[in-house]
């Protein structure tokens, strides 16, 4: 897809500072209040961005990150339609999964270690009966308190190689800054779950949703962001630009 020079820019806003809204992003881009509104506005509405609210697993209770890959056998297609599925009801703690026939993974998190070597048990146990793979998967463990997610979902870099443009440098924050796990109320936990199974929609709708005040909601989201519970971000569909 061919963006003008102020699409292009603006785009590349929104998805690097996806807290700030118009008026702020138009401060930082340099660019026209009414130019950022309108072209954020054909954005999401052609599906090029959506916004996601990613909980921030560490802070509400998760020990360690996992990664599992391994190989799968491509002569069994008819399995292959069902791994998604069979893999998430075996390994509870997978979020993120993939395959590409011949190989698959997925990345997770569990609140302490028996849970997780529960879970791989049961997953290899599966892909062996059900004909997916002949060798055991391989997994790399990665505990919160010794571990720094460096790069959490920013897709500004991709993004400008997409677009046939140079990112800017990466500053990464190699400290530990893991944040205190968070102590919810029973209608703190139905925000949060509002937030993230629907994200991007206006306070308003959310109200209705989750049977909480607008206000009360608004408080919640800016106190989520800043205590490190849920990160915002915006996801681009590379293949459009």
């Amino acid at each position: 897809m061919r963006f003008t020079e102020n699409e292009k820019v603006t785009l590349y806003g929104l998805v690097k500072y996806p807290d700030l809204n118009d008026r702020e992003l138009a401060d930082r881009i340099d660019q026209k209040l009414s130019t950022v509104t309108a072209i954020r506005r054909r954005l999401f509405e052609s599906g090029i961005l959506k916004d996601v609210t990613l909980p921030m697993m560490d802070a509400l209770g998760s020990e360690i990150l996992v990664i599992g890959y391994g190989p799968l056998n491509p002569s069994n297609k008819t399995a292959h339609g069902e791994m998604a599925k069979k893999i998430s009801e075996t390994c509870g703690c997978a979020f993120l999964l993939g395959d590409a026939l011949d190989y698959g993974f997925f990345v997770g998190c569990a609140n302490n270690y028996t849970e997780i070597k529960n879970d791989l048990d049961g997953l290899n146990h599966y892909l062996t009966h059900a004909g997916l793979g002949n060798e055991p998967w391989n997994y790399a463990l990665f505990p919160f308190a010794v571990s720094k997610v460096l790069n959490c979902f920013d897709f500004s870099p991709s993004l400008c190689r997409a677009m046939g443009n140079e990112p800017e440098p990466t500053v990464l924050d190699l400290s530990f800054k893991r944040p205190k796990r968070a102590d919810l109320s029973q209608k703190e936990k139905a925000v949060l779950k509002g937030m993230v199974t629907n994200p991007g929609v206006p306070d308003s709708h959310l109200a209705d949703i989750v049977d909480v005040s607008r206000q009360a909601i608004a408080d919640m989201k800016r106190r989520f962001v800043d205590d490190g519970i849920v990160k915002n971000i915006r996801v681009p569909d590379l293949q459009q630009v």
